[in-house]
């Protein structure tokens, strides 16, 4: 699912966190999104995942405006080691609904932290 932020996502300094504050308004289109529980949160790593712009957020509460858009809040910010994207937003940033069926988790060791490498993203079935 893909859409647009309708309000600007506020600055966030530091790493990844729970921001109770902030609030953030998206359309979503023909997309439904709906609020989770932090227990719900805490067990599924994968559930209410937003990319907007080039953060990673997960939100707790999804609060509808009108068909197709709504009010996110009770956000984690910082996810998967966007925090360097968090600083800085604006309005009409993309928002993308990240589901574990698009996701790959790449097998690492911790020798290769800090290493520069280059990947090539191929669409499934085609060859490199």
């Amino acid at each position: 699912m893909f859409g647009v932020t309708e309000t600007t996502l506020p600055a966030w300094g530091g790493s990844w966190g729970t921001d109770t504050t902030s609030t953030v308004d998206v359309d979503v289109g023909a997309g439904e999104l709906s609020s989770a529980t932090i227990d719900a949160l805490q067990s599924d790593r994968t559930l209410n995942v937003l990319l907007i712009g080039s953060e990673i957020i997960r939100f707790r509460t999804a609060t509808l405006l009108a068909p197709g858009r709504y009010r996110l809040s009770n956000l984690w910010r910082a996810q998967l080691g966007t925090e360097w994207a968090a600083a800085s937003h604006s309005a009409g940033e993309r928002v993308v609904l990240l589901r574990p069926q698009g996701l790959r988790d790449v097998q690492h060791s911790a020798a290769d932290y800090g290493v520069e490498a280059s990947l090539k993203a191929v669409t499934r079935g085609k060859a490199v």
